[in-house]
């Protein structure tokens, strides 16, 4: 792996883990039912694409072998996932320069990157399943 494709990786990780964190505060302050925070999520990306993402997401966090931080019966149901870009980020949770769209289980603090990333020719959608060796 090439110093740029590490770095793109580092990169990854460390935004997700940025995201993570503040998650894990912004539930301990509000609790986990996304309904509450008075901000609407499905606007951003459309319900079926929504399932869409989480179905193929689900279908290839199995298929890699891992199930790090995976509940299946809790955390493949697309309707408890909301959808928050860049601008979502910063404005729900205060963090700037993020530029990933992810989707997040906030009853169980699952965040999956939408795009993932692509690492010898397959693609990870969470910090957890990122294995570089």
């Amino acid at each position: 792996m090439s110093t740029y494709d590490i770095i793109k990786v580092q990169k990854f990780i460390s935004e997700l883990e940025v995201i993570q964190s503040a998650v894990d505060s912004f539930v301990e302050e509000n609790g986990n039912d996304s309904s509450n925070y008075g901000y609407s999520f499905l606007e951003n990306i459309p319900q079926k694409l929504l399932k869409t993402e989480v179905n193929e997401i689900n279908t290839e966090l199995l298929n890699i072998n891992t199930n790090v931080n995976w509940n299946p019966e809790k955390d493949k149901s697309s309707e408890k996932y909301n959808c928050l870009k860049s601008n979502d980020l910063k404005d729900l949770l205060g963090l700037e320069d993020i530029e990933m769209s992810v989707i997040i289980n906030f009853e169980t603090r699952q965040i999956i990157s939408v795009d993932g990333i692509n690492i010898n020719g397959v693609t990870y959608h969470r910090a957890y399943d990122v294995n570089v060796n």
